[in-house]
C-alpha cells in the first residue's frame, strides 16, 4: 500500500500508512491521514512517543500505543516494516531505547488479530542531548557602557533556544534568540556606577543548557 502521510514541519510527531519501504518510499499516494490517527484498515491506529513529544533529550522513551481489536502487534524501527520486531502480545505501552542519538528517530508498527493485519503505520521523534552554544558579539568584555543606564547586548547562537543573563547577581532576564540571533538592551539605572559582572548562558526546549559565561562592564 502506498504512503500515506500528513507532514506538518520535520519534527512534528505523525503517523501515517506506508508500504513496506517505508516513508521514503518511491511511491507516494496522495490520500492522507488525519494527525497521529489511521482508520483506513478498521484498527483506527494511534501512535504517540513521550505522550506525543516532537523532541526529547533521553534515548529512553515511552512508546503509547492504540488500535481497536488488535490482538498482537509488531514494533521496529526498521522502514522495512517486517525485520528488526517480533510479533508480541498487545499492549497500549511499551518501553523503548531509541537506536539513533541527535536524530530523528521513526518507529514502525502493525498490528494483526485472528482475521487480519494492519498496514505499516509510522510515529517519529527527534533525540537531542547536544547543548547549545552561544557568543556575545557585544558590548566587548571589559568595555565601558555608553550610557551607565543601559546594557545593550547582542550576540549569536547555534539553534533557537533562550539566553539567560543574571547581572550582579540580582537581575534576571531571558532573550530568545531565533534564527541564530538574539539582542536585548537591559535597563541597568538601578544598579551603583562600577564594575557590573554579566552571567550568560543558553539553554534549549529540552533543557540542554551551556556552560556559563562570564563577562563585566564598567558602568
Amino acid at each position: 500500500m502506498f504512503l500515506v502521510a500528513k507532514t506538518i514541519l520535520l519534527v512534528i510527531v505523525s503517523v501515517v500508512v506506508i508500504s513496506c519501504d517505508g516513508p521514503n518510499a518511491d511511491n507516494v499516494g496522495a490520500e492522507t491521514s488525519d494527525r497521529g490517527v489511521h482508520n483506513a484498515d478498521g484498527f483506527q491506529i494511534v501512535l504517540k512517543v513521550n505522550n506525543g513529544a516532537s523532541i526529547t533529550p533521553d534515548l529512553a522513551v515511552a512508546l503509547q500505543l492504540s488500535a481497536v481489536g488488535a490482538e498482537e502487534m509488531y514494533i521496529t524501527q526498521e522502514s522495512a516494516c517486517n525485520i528488526g520486531g517480533v510479533w508480541e502480545p498487545f499492549k497500549a505501552f511499551k518501553q523503548w531505547t531509541l537506536q539513533k542519538s541527535n536524530e530523528i528517530n521513526f518507529f514502525y508498527v502493525k498490528f494483526r488479530n485472528s482475521h487480519r493485519e494492519s498496514d505499516c503505520a509510522f510515529v517519529s521523534i527527534e533525540h537531542d542531548s547536544i547543548a547549545p552554544e552561544m557568543a556575545l558579539a557585544s558590548p566587548a568584555d571589559g568595555s565601558v557602557l555608553v550610557n551607565a543606564n543601559q546594557l545593550p547586548l547582542m550576540g549569536t547562537c547555534s539553534e533557537d533556544a533562550t539566553v539567560t543573563v543574571k547581572v550582579n547577581s540580582i537581575m534576571t532576564f531571558a532573550i530568545q534568540c531565533l534564527g541564530g540571533v538574539w539582542s536585548r538592551t537591559l535597563d541597568i539605572s538601578s544598579l551603583p556606577s562600577g564594575t557590573i559582572t554579566v552571567q550568560l548562558k543558553i539553554v534549549d526546549q529540552v533543557m540542554n543548557s551551556s556552560a556559563v559565561h562570564n563577562v563585566s562592564f564598567n558602568k
